[in-house]
């Protein structure tokens, strides 16, 4: 006879979410666009959002989203 096996502790899987809105000037045009992207860490977050065309602005922490940025 097999002994039933003891069940696996859970596991837990570090996730970041990163929500961006464009930040374009109000003085061009109105841009309400929104996009969110998740990854492991924080800079996976930053990647999969600059691979899709978003600009991100480290010194002034604000986005560019692709349409505005000429990215698309």
């Amino acid at each position: 006879m097999i002994a039933p096996s003891k069940p696996h502790p859970p596991r837990y899987v570090e996730q970041h979410q990163l929500l961006l809105y464009c930040d374009q000037p109000p003085s061009l045009w109105a841009c309400d666009v929104s996009a969110q992207f998740a990854g492991s860490t924080p800079g996976e977050c930053l990647r999969r959002a600059r691979a899709s065309g978003w600009r991100i602005h480290r010194t002034t922490r604000t986005a560019t989203c692709p349409q505005c940025s000429g990215r698309t």
